[in-house]
């Protein structure tokens, strides 16, 4: 598949999904913040990661293993 094809193909699917953990997750990769698939990260990359991670989780902003069950549902 050629670049122009696939960033086509993207394009659709990122318009046709209504599921915001997904869009969360495009978002993210696209602005640096996750590692590409099979590629290892720094220490410090990780600890960055893990940093931010644990400070959201201090301000509640995660889903509870039932709220992601209920989401996979939908899929």
């Amino acid at each position: 598949m050629t670049k122009a094809a696939l960033k086509s193909e993207i394009e659709l699917a990122l318009q046709a999904t209504e599921n915001q953990v997904v869009l969360e997750l495009v978002y993210s990769i696209l602005r640096g913040d996750h590692a590409p698939v099979g590629k290892r990260i720094s220490r410090k990359q990780y600890n960055k990661e893990l940093k931010k991670a644990i400070e959201q989780g201090k301000e509640g902003k995660y889903r509870s293993h039932s709220d992601l069950e209920k989401e996979l549902s939908k899929w």
